[in-house]
């Protein structure tokens, strides 16, 4: 008998764990009995995690499947959707946001991306030797992604897995990620909207230098608060988990406190890169390394648009904040 890599976390909901060398191993959700099973997100691209989904198949664990939906774009929740969808012959739910985005990025030439990349880094306050060593996630293997899918929209009802269930919009880690709560409020499929711990970076990206997403993230947390903490929170890493409501609150104070921390700590015109070691502990550090300037960016910018901070850029072309007296 093949054996099975899923692990039954609750009745019809089954969790395939997938590598993720560089982060923690990210989850694929398998809900519904066989014959009219959702997948929810699928991993990394590539040979290690294809054999994953190939043993589920072969062990009888994921059968019958009617649909599969990727909470948001990144290629470690991406990466099986093209070869699952020609496998089992069904239809892709996503954001019309998300699915854009990620046609955008494969699409768009190494080349080009990697200008693009390494000119942002600059702005960070990286210094040139250092930003020119810079390249985008490769996205190259999920060429072609597939164009034909269904948007979801906030508020939409949707009846897969063999329940019902509303979609939730939320905002900040990625451009419009779509999260699904049960009808009989058992279940909150989060994607990485919602984690444990620290929870998910929110990071201001080289395509749009000047957003805001934190401001999306705060309004999502916000709305999560009057959920039930009986919800079992099915998140895209790392364990399930109960306490939605309190997670939420938990995260926007974290948030809060890093702009308390920034605001407060401004001494003159200081640069993304600069401003790191005044939000962001060492063990951030270790744990996010390069992604902090895009952080620390995301933090001023909020901070920017609220008129609490004053951005110029200076002569080398790098972003610099000030607290406005």
């Amino acid at each position: 008998m093949i054996p099975s890599p899923i692990d039954h976390v609750a009745p019809a909901v089954r969790r395939l764990v997938c590598p993720m060398h560089r982060f923690a191993p990210v989850n694929a959700w398998i809900l519904g009995e066989k014959g009219t099973q959702l997948i929810v997100d699928t991993g990394m691209p590539g040979a290690e995690t294809a054999a994953l989904w190939a043993q589920s198949e072969t062990a009888g664990e994921v059968a019958g499947v009617e649909a599969i939906l990727c909470t948001h774009m990144h290629r470690d929740h991406a990466g099986q959707v093209p070869a699952l969808m020609r496998r089992h012959g069904v239809p892709l739910l996503m954001t019309r946001q998300e699915h854009d985005r990620l046609s955008r990025t494969i699409g768009t030439a190494p080349e080009a991306g990697r200008a693009g990349l390494q000119a942002f880094r600059r702005r960070l306050g990286i210094a040139s030797a250092v930003a020119a060593t810079a390249s985008p996630i490769d996205y190259s293997a999920l060429d072609p992604f597939p164009q034909d899918f269904t948007p979801l929209e906030a508020g939409m009802e949707l009846r897969l897995g063999g329940m019902d269930w509303q979609v939730v919009l939320g905002g900040g880690h990625s451009v419009r990620a779509a999260c699904l709560l049960a009808a009989d409020r058992s279940l909150f499929l989060a994607g990485d909207q919602v984690l444990a711990g620290a929870g998910p970076h929110i990071s201001v990206w080289a395509d749009a230098p000047e957003a805001d997403p934190l401001a999306d993230y705060l309004v999502f947390l916000e709305g999560l608060l009057v959920l039930p903490d009986s919800l079992l929170v099915l998140p895209g890493h790392g364990a399930p988990f109960r306490g939605l409501g309190a997670q939420a609150e938990a995260l926007r104070r974290r948030h809060e406190q890093r702009l308390g921390r920034l605001h407060a700590g401004l001494a003159g015109a200081k640069s993304p890169l600069e401003m790191v070691g005044l939000v962001f502990s060492e063990q951030a550090g270790r744990r996010f390394a390069e992604l902090l300037p895009g952080m620390a960016l995301g933090l001023a910018n909020h901070l920017w648009h609220r008129g609490r901070l004053r951005r110029h850029v200076d002569d080398e072309g790098v972003f610099r904040f000030e607290t406005i007296s």
